[in-house]
């Protein structure tokens, strides 16, 4: 049966991509002209337009997020709801290209999809077990220390591996609806994506951008370097969100000393300092 479902959707994929090869891309001008007509009036013509324009976008954003619980077709759905969402909330003001405040809709969408699809496997015994031993030493250190350790302390206090540690708390994380209210009073309450759209906190073009950076030095990090010299190496330079972090802070969340930690950021730093991995990073940070 599931071989049988592979191949329908296969067929359904093949259709969809020659369907959408008819849709041709947008000038900067037509699509600004298009997202006048909708807000002016909600245009459904010049909706569809823009929607068609851009379902390509969504295939070549949606690829990275396959072989995680959802099927390709699935995840092409989801990110096209990202794309609808998007366009009801984008600002012209903002002077830049929809399709650039569009990938955090679209992302955000697949990425809550993938979250809800792994809701629904009950997890084993043993992943439980493991699941709650993480929880209950979050408590501990929440109520002895008054804050919340990060992933790397819980995998090194409990032997775990960090990848372990993310994706169990990851999967303990609740179901929220993007596009849900955020208050059962109002009928008219804002929702969860209208309550990011508008918050200080969250830039979606900005966010967008920074994803990008991060993204590419990622790739150096985690290509070129060992674990641990990948992270001191974020958390000394602050990158990632993170805050900048002294030698002896380091020192403390790896269990080493001052002087260790800075053996291990000058070998990293050497590393880093290969032309090959320079040029990648060279445009974000002054290695």
């Amino acid at each position: 049966m599931r071989e049988k479902n592979e191949i329908i959707n296969e067929d359904i994929l093949t259709l969809y991509f020659k369907e959408i090869r008819k849709y041709p891309l947008l000038t900067h001008k037509e699509e600004v002209n298009l997202i006048k007509k909708i807000q002016n009036g909600n245009n459904q013509q010049a909706k569809e337009e823009l929607i068609n324009s851009h379902l390509k976008f969504v295939v070549k954003i949606a690829k990275p997020y396959q072989h995680r619980g959802l099927s390709f077709l699935d995840l092409i759905n989801e990110g096209n709801l990202g794309l609808m969402y998007a366009i009801k909330l984008f600002d012209l003001r903002k002077k830049v290209h929809f399709i650039t405040y569009a990938v955090f809709w679209i992302k955000a969408y697949l990425t809550k999809a993938i979250i809800d699809q792994s809701k629904n496997i009950r997890l084993p015994v043993n992943k439980n077990l493991i699941l709650n031993k993480i929880k209950r030493h979050i408590r501990f250190i929440e109520e002895s220390e008054k804050r919340t350790p990060n992933t790397i302390e819980i995998a090194k206090c409990l032997g775990l591996k960090i990848d372990i540690v993310k994706n169990l708390l990851q999967l303990d994380q609740p179901n929220v609806l993007l596009d849900s209210p955020l208050s059962t009073e109002k009928s008219n309450s804002d929702s969860l994506g209208d309550k990011i759209l508008n918050s200080k906190i969250l830039d979606p073009i900005n966010y967008t951008i920074n994803q990008c950076c991060k993204d590419d030095i990622n790739k150096v990090l985690l290509s070129s370097l060992k674990d641990m010299e990948a992270q001191i190496i974020i958390y000394r330079f602050g990158l990632n969100g993170n805050k900048e972090h002294s030698l002896t802070e380091i020192g403390n969340i790896f269990k080493l000393t001052k002087e260790r930690i800075r053996q291990i950021e000058k070998i990293a730093l050497n590393k880093l300092r290969h032309p090959n991995q320079k040029r990648k990073l060279q445009d974000y940070y002054n290695v």
